[in-house]
Protein backbone atom coordinates (compact mmCIF):
# COMPACT_ATOMS: atom_id res chain seq x y z
CA UNK A 1 0.00 0.00 0.00
CA UNK A 2 1.10 3.66 -0.26
CA UNK A 3 1.22 4.82 3.31
CA UNK A 4 1.57 3.60 6.60
CA UNK A 5 -2.44 5.28 7.50
CA UNK A 6 -4.14 3.45 4.75
CA UNK A 7 -2.65 -0.14 5.91
CA UNK A 8 -4.22 1.24 9.61
CA UNK A 9 -6.99 2.21 7.92
CA UNK A 10 -7.18 -1.23 6.26
CA UNK A 11 -6.25 -3.27 9.63
CA UNK A 12 -9.13 -1.68 11.61
CA UNK A 13 -11.89 -1.79 8.17
CA UNK A 14 -12.12 1.57 8.25
CA UNK A 15 -11.27 1.01 4.12
CA UNK A 16 -11.75 -2.68 2.50
CA UNK A 17 -11.04 -3.79 -0.92
CA UNK A 18 -13.60 -5.44 -2.32
CA UNK A 19 -15.79 -6.04 -5.35
CA UNK A 20 -18.78 -4.72 -5.59
CA UNK A 21 -21.18 -7.57 -5.89
CA UNK A 22 -19.82 -8.79 -2.74
CA UNK A 23 -21.12 -5.69 -0.84
CA UNK A 24 -24.18 -7.23 1.06
CA UNK A 25 -24.18 -5.01 3.87
CA UNK A 26 -25.01 -2.18 3.03
CA UNK A 27 -24.96 -0.29 0.57
CA UNK A 28 -22.72 1.78 -2.63
CA UNK A 29 -23.58 5.75 -2.05
CA UNK A 30 -21.54 7.17 -5.11
CA UNK A 31 -20.86 6.15 -8.76
CA UNK A 32 -17.03 5.84 -8.14
CA UNK A 33 -15.43 2.46 -9.85
CA UNK A 34 -13.05 0.90 -7.42
CA UNK A 35 -12.81 -1.98 -5.45
CA UNK A 36 -11.34 0.28 -2.45
CA UNK A 37 -14.60 1.60 -0.22
CA UNK A 38 -14.58 3.43 2.63
CA UNK A 39 -16.93 2.10 4.84
CA UNK A 40 -19.20 3.85 7.30
CA UNK A 41 -22.02 2.44 10.31
CA UNK A 42 -25.46 3.14 9.61
CA UNK A 43 -26.45 2.27 13.27
CA UNK A 44 -28.19 -1.36 12.80
CA UNK A 45 -28.84 -0.77 9.88
CA UNK A 46 -25.73 -2.10 8.37
CA UNK A 47 -22.92 0.26 6.22
CA UNK A 48 -22.48 2.75 3.51
CA UNK A 49 -19.84 2.65 1.40
CA UNK A 50 -18.14 5.18 -0.62
CA UNK A 51 -15.72 4.26 -3.56
CA UNK A 52 -12.82 5.78 -3.58
CA UNK A 53 -9.81 6.13 -6.20
CA UNK A 54 -7.20 7.95 -4.16
CA UNK A 55 -5.74 7.28 -0.90
CA UNK A 56 -7.27 10.18 1.68
CA UNK A 57 -4.40 10.31 3.46
CA UNK A 58 -1.47 10.37 0.54
CA UNK A 59 -3.35 11.15 -2.41
CA UNK A 60 -1.59 8.43 -4.36
CA UNK A 61 -4.22 6.45 -6.73
CA UNK A 62 -4.77 3.27 -5.48
CA UNK A 63 -7.54 1.68 -7.80
CA UNK A 64 -6.78 0.83 -11.23
CA UNK A 65 -9.27 2.75 -12.87
CA UNK A 66 -6.64 6.01 -10.82
CA UNK A 67 -3.70 4.62 -12.54
CA UNK A 68 -5.13 4.81 -15.93
CA UNK A 69 -6.37 0.49 -16.13
CA UNK A 70 -9.55 -0.39 -17.66
CA UNK A 71 -11.91 -3.18 -17.85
Amino acid sequence: MCCNDLEQALQNEIIIIMDKSYLEDGRIMNMVESPFYFRRERGNSGYDYYGINFCPFCGMAISFVAQGFSG
